[in-house]
């Protein structure tokens, strides 16, 4: 009996522990210029325990990243996705933005 509600429990623990979740909150696109010639792409994430979230300064992570793969130029045709994933005690939001560097234009 005593060993039944002991693996009970435990496959419980198991099932809550790896249970989530994903969710994608937004999309956006500027406009996409003609010249797609250099794509950049930037990734950045933060994460959160239960559902409290302590600074948002990875999206600064993912626009200097962006921008550093265009220093000479003018990024256009930006999408960004931002998602987030649920597990049980803590959340990963994440940010994907993608575009192009357009060589020659100032920023």
């Amino acid at each position: 009996m005593k060993k039944s509600i002991l693996s009970s429990h435990l496959i419980l623990l198991c099932l809550i522990t790896l249970s989530g979740c994903a969710t994608l909150k937004s999309v956006s696109v500027t406009r996409v210029p003609q010249d797609r010639s250099k794509p950049v792409n930037a990734e950045a994430w933060g994460w959160g325990i239960l559902g409290l979230y302590f600074d948002n300064d990875f999206v600064d992570e993912a626009v200097k990243n962006l921008d550093e793969q265009c220093q000479n130029g003018r990024i256009s045709g930006v999408m960004t996705k931002y998602s987030n994933k649920f597990y049980s005690l803590w959340t990963t939001r994440t940010i994907n933005a993608s575009g192009y560097c357009l060589a020659g234009n100032s920023k």
